[in-house]
C-alpha cells in the first residue's frame, strides 16, 4: 500500500499510504444505507454532467473569476455545437462518507451518515482499499480478535473497476484498440493502476494498455476521419486507442488531475483537452463530468 512520494523527484521511492491497523466500526444500518443510496447517486451526477444548462447556470459566477473552469465550459461549448461522437459513455465514481454524531434533546447521542463529496477527478485506490481489507483480516486473526466474520465487508470494488474497462472495450467493438492510460509526469498513484491493468489483464488478456505521459500526449495523438484516437510513437502504423479512460485511467480525469500541479498553464491544458473531447470512442462523459 503505497503512493509515490509528492515531494520526491526520484521515481523510485515511495512511502505507505495513510492506513489504521484495525478497522473502524460503523454501524451496519449506515452502512447498508450508503450501499443503497449510491446507485441514485451516481445515476444523479451521470445526468448532471449530461445537462449542458443546468452546467452554464451553475458555473455562470465561477468562470468571471476562474480562467480555468472558463475554458473547460469553453471546451464544452464547442464541442456540444459540433456534435458529440461518442456512442457510449462510462463513468466510474468515488463516494467518500463520514460518520457524523450529534446530540439531540430528550434523546441522546446518535449517528449518521454524511456524503462528504463524489469523485470523478479523483475516483482512485480501490485497490489499495483492498489491500487494506485483507491487511485487517491478517492482523485481526493474528491477535485473535474475535469478530462475527461478516462485520467485516468484502472489498472488492478495484474488480468492478477493472471490468467496468473491460465493459467499455467490447463496447466500442472495434479490432487492434488499446486503452490509453494517460498519466501525470510523475504518477503518484502509479500502484494502483498496475493493479487495474493487471486485473483486466487476469480476464482479458487481449486488451491491452498503452501509457502516455499528459505533457507527451500533443505531438503523438491525432483524430483520424471517424474522430477516433490515433496514437503514433514512432513505432510504425499509429494505434487507435480505445479511449475508455474511466476512474484515473480516464482522459480528462486524468488531465484534471495533471493540471492540479501547474495553474499557470490553463490554457495549455484546455488545449489538450480539446483534442481529446472530442473523440468518438466509448469513454468517460463529457468534460463536465470532471467537477466534484
Amino acid at each position: 500500500m503505497v503512493l509515490r512520494g509528492v515531494s520526491s523527484t526520484n521515481n523510485n521511492c515511495v512511502s505507505h499510504i495513510p492506513f489504521t491497523l484495525f478497522p473502524s466500526p460503523v454501524p451496519k444500518r449506515l452502512y447498508n444505507l450508503c450501499l443503497d443510496i449510491q446507485p441514485a447517486v451516481n445515476s444523479l451526477m451521470s445526468r448532471i454532467a449530461s445537462d449542458t444548462q443546468f452546467i452554464e447556470e451553475t458555473l455562470a459566477n465561477v468562470i468571471k473569476v476562474d480562467e480555468f473552469t472558463r475554458n473547460l465550459l469553453d471546451i464544452s461549448r464547442y464541442v456540444q455545437r459540433e456534435g458529440l461522437a461518442q456512442p457510449a459513455q462510462s463513468c466510474i465514481n468515488r463516494a467518500d462518507y463520514m460518520m457524523d454524531r450529534f446530540h439531540t434533546d430528550g434523546i441522546g447521542w446518535s449517528d449518521r451518515i454524511r456524503q462528504v463529496e463524489v469523485n470523478t477527478i479523483a475516483s482512485g485506490l480501490s485497490s489499495q482499499s483492498f489491500k487494506a481489507h485483507q491487511m485487517h483480516d491478517y492482523l485481526l486473526n493474528k491477535y485473535q480478535i474475535k469478530l462475527n466474520r461478516c462485520s467485516i465487508p468484502d472489498n472488492d470494488s478495484f474488480r468492478a473497476v477493472a471490468q467496468g474497462l473491460i465493459d467499455g472495450f467490447d463496447a466500442y467493438g472495434r479490432i487492434g484498440c488499446y486503452i490509453l492510460l494517460v498519466a501525470e509526469e510523475m504518477s503518484l498513484n502509479f500502484a494502483d493502476h498496475l493493479s487495474i491493468e493487471l486485473t483486466v489483464h487476469e480476464t482479458r488478456p487481449d486488451i491491452k494498455f498503452v501509457r502516455v505521459r499528459f505533457i507527451d500526449l500533443p505531438p503523438i495523438t491525432k483524430l483520424g476521419p471517424n474522430k477516433e484516437l490515433l496514437l503514433d510513437r514512432g513505432a510504425g502504423t499509429p494505434r487507435n486507442c480505445s479511449s475508455l479512460l474511466p476512474f484515473l485511467l480516464r482522459s480528462e480525469q486524468l488531465l484534471f488531475r495533471c493540471s492540479m500541479g501547474d495553474p499557470s498553464s490553463p490554457r495549455e491544458i484546455a488545449g489538450h483537452q480539446m483534442s481529446i473531447d472530442k473523440l468518438s470512442p466509448s469513454r468517460c462523459k463529457e468534460i463536465s463530468t470532471s467537477s466534484r
